[in-house]
């Protein structure tokens, strides 16, 4: 018998008490491409007023918890589609080795959840192999194709519980 895992997710408005809501995933995906959640990436809303005036640009992606990253990174052709400006550059420590990449502010949602948003958020930039632009703007849920690796900086916010004989991940902030 396959069991489903699933993230039991808030939305808004709030469904009827005893109602709830989920992403589901099999015990294989999860194991497979670990715990990915659907999330809306913007302009930084510091860069939405005077005399910084930009226009926001928006996309949704799916949004990977890593949970080996200390910062939360996007894809570099990701930034450049959002038209997102460099504010800075840092040393990134990967599997590889160390890099210099690009730093952003993001606002960053989580779709279908009651999750808080989170503004001005300084992410890292790096290049996903399975990430595929095109493919993610016309099916943004294909778990393989994520496009943010949600980092420690964001995780410290939650509270996070990953039932593994039951494939059940909980997060609540």
């Amino acid at each position: 018998m396959a069991r489903l895992s699933q993230i039991n997710l808030q939305v808004n408005p709030p469904l009827p008490q005893g109602v709830t809501a989920g992403i589901s995933q099999s015990p294989l995906q999860l194991a497979q491409w670990g715990m990915n959640l659907l999330v809306e990436i913007s302009t930084a809303s510091a860069f939405l007023t005077p005399p910084n005036a930009n226009v926001r640009s928006t996309t949704t992606v799916m949004g990977h918890i890593d949970t080996g990253a200390s910062m939360t990174s996007l894809d570099q052709n990701l930034a450049h589609h959002l038209g997102l400006v460099s504010v800075g550059q840092g040393r990134n420590a990967t599997a590889n080795g160390f890099s210099v990449v690009s730093h952003y502010a993001v606002d960053i949602a989580f779709l279908n959840s009651a999750l808080s948003s989170i503004q001005n958020l300084l992410v890292s930039s790096c290049q996903l192999p399975h990430f595929r632009l095109q493919q993610a703007l016309q099916n943004p849920i294909q778990p393989v194709n994520f496009g943010i690796l949600i980092g420690h900086d964001i995780l410290a916010r939650w509270n996070l519980t990953w039932h593994g004989p039951t494939s059940t991940v909980f997060i609540s902030d």
